[in-house]
């Protein structure tokens, strides 16, 4: 199958950083391929076409700084605040979710079962395989909580106790 036209709503929904944008372009038309952009089908095709496609390119890369910037302030302040960021990992629940003091603890059923993971996987040389066939879990599973830091760094995404010790943790990484 053979490509000819490129279809896109805007030329800043392709590539939001113009170096990018323009290697795509060189590399379209090196293969003789159409690029369009439908909400810019009515703009006038003359010489200034390329400067305003490079003055979109350049509004949505600052877009794209300005959003990160304050991703990043945001969690810094909620960690800052003990906050947990995101879901809580397997074997720890969340207490007064959505108040001022919620925080996370150990549950104590679940966090048995990741503590036999790291013990199989580490102690008993079981693999990730045979570990979630015996315990009913996916191997993606086994996997995500055996490279998880949250279970032995008390202080990852907040203030929480930990599951596993440091050693155990990286004896399960580095084997």
């Amino acid at each position: 199958m053979v490509l000819n036209i490129i279809l896109v709503t805007e030329l800043d929904r392709l590539a939001g950083d113009e170096g990018i944008l323009g290697y795509i372009k060189y590399t379209i038309k090196k293969y003789d391929v159409k690029l369009i952009a439908i909400s810019e089908q009515d703009k006038v095709k003359n010489e200034y076409q390329e400067l305003i496609e490079g003055i979109l390119t350049a509004v949505a890369k600052f877009e794209n700084k300005r959003k990160k910037l304050r991703c990043r302030r945001g969690i810094a302040r909620a960690k800052e605040q003990g906050k947990t960021l995101n879901r809580y990992p397997f074997g720890y629940k969340i207490i007064n979710k959505g108040k001022k003091d919620s925080r996370v603890i150990i549950d104590q059923e679940k966090s048995q079962i990741v503590k036999d993971i790291f013990s199989r996987y580490v102690n008993q040389k079981q693999s990730m395989y045979k570990i979630a066939k015996e315990l009913n879990l996916s191997k993606s599973n086994i996997r995500y909580i055996l490279k998880n830091r949250f279970y032995c760094d008390p202080k990852l995404n907040g203030d929480h106790k930990t599951i596993v010790d440091i050693d155990t943790f990286q004896k399960a990484n580095n084997p």
